[in-house]
């Protein structure tokens, strides 16, 4: 996370945008290339749409089934009705039309990604105030064995 962290740092800088970490030191299992690239794509998002003197809040939770990494801003928000759609690929919503030149791209691959690696992110916002991104680390999972194990199925 201190690595994507750096990788923004003139963005967080030239927009004022506060970022408070609470986060414990926490083992997962992933990739790490690609686990970069999945939160590289969560905090782009969240700093496009934080306007000047925001804030950013990263914290980890857990709990008997998971481990989660949320990413909370104090945006724009995004629509309900958007909402559904915004890990669809093309998808850009109000916001990216209105906003910034949006492809629809980058969620949609990030919610790939992570699914590839076992994880999965789940996105909850409300208009005017805020938008909370959780990546969902289930403990005791193993997608590449779930994988052989439906293979070797008849």
């Amino acid at each position: 996370m201190k690595e994507v962290i750096k990788t923004h740092s003139k963005t967080f800088i030239s927009k004022k945008i506060r970022l408070r970490l609470q986060i414990e030191p926490t083992t997962i299992q992933s990739d790490p290339k690609w686990l970069q690239f999945i939160l590289n794509q969560l905090i782009s998002n969240c700093l496009k749409y934080t306007q000047e003197e925001g804030e950013i809040k990263i914290e980890t939770g857990s709990d008997l089934k998971e481990k989660q990494l949320i990413i909370r801003d104090n945006g724009i928000g995004i629509e309900k009705t958007d909402l559904p759609r915004i890990f669809n690929r093309g998808f850009t919503g109000s916001n990216g039309r209105t906003y910034t030149k949006s492809t629809g791209m980058g969620l949609y691959l990030a919610q790939q990604l992570s699914n590839k690696l076992g994880h999965y992110i789940t996105c909850t916002s409300e208009t005017g105030l805020y938008t909370e991104f959780a990546m969902h680390f289930p403990k005791n999972v193993d997608p590449y064995f779930n994988m052989q194990k439906n293979a070797m199925r008849p």
